[in-house]
């Protein structure tokens, strides 16, 4: 019975965390709505802020598509077919279908 217990509190921390994480990007869209009302140096740390952001996400979304190796770590980056569903990945592509089009740099190691 104990175990059972363990269990619904897992469940519910972990419902609690999802909940929270809404809150947040509710919150963020909220504040992107309207930033153009903050005082100017705002507005542009808020720019940038979105430019960081969606480069970096764009970039993780790249990797994603092309990694074909295990990180140092032994954990695979890139697509699992048992952890990412088509859904996801049209979903991922659909707001960054710019990384369709990049081509991979290599990193050559000049001796």
């Amino acid at each position: 019975m104990g175990n059972n217990n363990n269990n619904n509190d897992d469940h519910e921390a972990a419902a609690a965390a999802v909940a929270a994480r809404k809150r947040r990007r509710i919150k963020l869209i909220s504040v992107l709505e309207g930033c153009d009302e903050f005082p100017f140096n705002k507005r542009n740390k808020t720019d940038e802020l979105v430019e960081n952001f969606l480069d970096e996400l764009g970039d993780d979304i790249y990797e994603l598509l092309t990694d074909n190796y295990i990180e140092a770590d032994d954990e695979y980056r890139g697509l699992d077919s048992e952890r990412d569903t088509g859904a996801e990945v049209e979903a991922a592509v659909k707001f960054f279908p710019e990384v369709l089009s990049r081509t991979k740099e290599a990193n050559y190691v000049i001796l």
